[in-house]
């Protein structure tokens, strides 16, 4: 099953690059809303906002783009549920596992685009730190 949902992302060429664009634009809006906040080390209170807000804007953006594709294949869940082959936890972590390299792969853009706007130093450790608490959202 989570075959069929990879098939199903990789022939869909233009939603993936829209969600490319869509994340790109929001790395844009976060890195404008949080400029330059990390150029001097007293701003730790506005570093941590930094953080938070961008794990709020990648868990919404994940969120509308989830919500949107599994309308789409409900049709084929109360289908094949109705037949018992198999459950709602099956399809749901099958779904999961198979758009979980996509959005690893939006969110690196968007971790860049924001961490160099917002002024942070350019610290491979500390991008590493500030790009696996995105991804991990």
């Amino acid at each position: 099953m989570c075959s069929r949902y990879s098939i199903a992302l990789a022939r869909q060429v233009r939603a993936v690059a829209f969600r490319l664009i869509y994340y790109t634009f929001l790395g844009l809006l976060m890195g404008g809303i949080c400029f330059e906040v990390g150029l001097t080390g007293y701003t730790a209170r506005e570093n941590a906002g930094y953080i938070f807000f961008s794990i709020i804007f990648l868990f919404l953006g994940s969120m509308v783009a989830s919500a949107r594709r599994t309308t789409r294949y409900m049709c084929i869940y109360q289908r094949e549920r109705f037949n018992r082959w198999y459950s709602s936890f099956s399809f749901y972590l099958a779904k999961m596992l198979a758009e979980l390299p996509v959005e690893i792969i939006m969110s690196v853009p968007f971790a860049s685009i924001t961490y160099f706007m917002s002024g942070n130093p350019a610290n491979l450790v500390y991008f590493v730190h500030i790009a696996l608490c995105d991804v991990t959202t």
